[in-house]
């Protein structure tokens, strides 16, 4: 099945804490050409980035690294990336999979 609308979605974060390494690989596939790539294809959307505030690298209650700014990101993630309700729509972003 090929879908027939296509949302980008870049989620500029890492597992480290840090804003560096690859939390920039959203914004480096856009100047590397991924937007004008799929631009030609009809149903294309860049939604652009999610906007997530700086991460602090402290380990949360968990251990985890930065863990309030990986809730946060993973919220904003699935509600950008919420199935748009239209048979065969299809939203990818840099840290999910097509559905």
């Amino acid at each position: 099945m090929i879908p027939r609308e296509v949302v980008l979605i870049g989620v500029p974060t890492n597992s480290s804490g840090t804003a560096d390494g690859v939390a920039r690989a959203p914004g480096v596939l856009r100047q590397r050409g991924l937007t004008a790539a799929l631009a030609g294809r009809a149903g294309f959307t860049d939604a652009g980035e999610l906007a997530l505030a700086t991460p602090r690298a402290q380990r949360g209650p968990s251990g985890l690294l930065a863990e309030d700014a990986l809730i946060v990101m993973i919220g904003r993630s699935a509600t950008r990336s919420a199935p748009p309700g239209r048979a065969g729509a299809s939203r990818c972003s840099s840290a999910a999979t097509a559905r």
